[in-house]
């Protein structure tokens, strides 16, 4: 009986060598099965043996993932405890946007220099405006990442370093108008030569699962970042969720590239993506200009009204 037992606690819990041997033992069996099911070998006994063996292993491998998560995501915690970054990370919103932020700068960066390498070569009107759409996104999340390291680093009047954010929040709001009317070139031109991007094979499938991704994220975090006071972290989502919009469109356009690449309705499905993308985007940059704009007529009037008070005082 406390044998029994024991063989039952290390099923449910288990780990070490029976664990790793296990899920050798997993791979090779639904290896075995999906190469019986491409070989079409359906019909013979073992086959079904090998289906109900393929069943139990992947249960039981779900229910090892289940029972791990949450041991590791308490060792990931304690270990991140440690360290300032680490922990500032797993804890600061703020600090967590802009630090992604900051990867995302750089691969928005290489990005851009690639398709500028492509417009030169090709001397093409696509990519010198995918070229520009990325340069200017790169130019909005750079000069708010620097913006907001330069006033962390300075001592100033918290009124001065808020005005000088919201005037960046502003100028990525004009920067993001300017981005989707410089971006409206290359969906004239995808609609008018039924252009757009392309992902051959199963690298469609990973585009579309990041499109998804991307644009859920946004969402998420855009709603996150209305409960920030901060002005950076708001301004980095509003710069994402313009960044995934475009994606969505992106991904439409390769999925017709590769699926109907001659349909004639194509055009008209891009035109009409094309022009909801435009609009949510101009909205967006419209709402960030009008908000700072707010914001900092708050601020002027605070700052007035505290001169006002700090001459009566001298006067008396």
């Amino acid at each position: 009986m406390n044998k029994f037992k024991a063989i039952i606690n290390k099923i449910k819990y288990p780990k070490g060598w029976a664990l790793i041997l296990f899920y050798v033992l997993a791979i090779i069996i639904i290896s075995a099965t999906i190469t019986l099911l491409c070989l079409g070998f359906t019909e013979k006994f073992y086959s079904y043996i090998l289906y109900v063996l393929s069943f139990i292993c992947l249960t039981y491998f779900i229910y090892t993932i289940i029972y791990f998560v949450p041991k590791t995501k308490a060792n990931i915690i304690k270990w991140a405890n440690k360290y300032e970054f680490t922990n500032n990370l797993l804890r600061n919103y703020g600090f967590r946007t802009v630090i992604f932020s900051t990867f995302t700068f750089t691969f928005n960066t290489l990005y851009a220099l690639f398709q500028t390498i492509m417009a030169i070569s090709t001397l093409s009107i696509w990519y010198g405006s995918l070229a520009t759409y990325y340069i200017i996104l790169s130019t909005m999340r750079g000069g708010t990442i620097v913006n907001n390291r330069r006033s962390k680093n300075r001592k100033s009047d918290y009124y001065l370093l808020e005005s000088k954010k919201l005037k960046n929040y502003r100028n990525c709001g004009i920067l993001l108008i300017v981005l989707i009317l410089t971006f409206s070139i290359a969906i004239v031109q995808m609609v008018v030569a039924n252009q757009g991007f392309a992902h051959p094979g199963l690298m469609i499938y990973a585009f579309a699962f990041y499109a998804f991704y991307k644009i859920t994220l946004a969402i998420i975090n855009i709603v996150k970042a209305q409960k920030q006071e901060d002005v950076i972290v708001k301004c980095l989502r509003d710069i994402n969720m313009a960044d995934a919009l475009i994606s969505i469109l992106a991904l439409q356009t390769a999925m017709f590239q590769e699926f109907s690449p001659n349909s004639p309705i194509n055009s008209k499905f891009n035109a009409i993506t094309g022009a909801v993308v435009s609009i949510l985007t101009l909205s967006l940059g419209i709402y960030m200009i009008i908000n700072a704009k707010h914001k900092l007529n708050k601020i002027n009037d605070i700052n007035f009204l505290e001169s006002r008070n700090n001459e009566e005082k001298v006067n008396e």
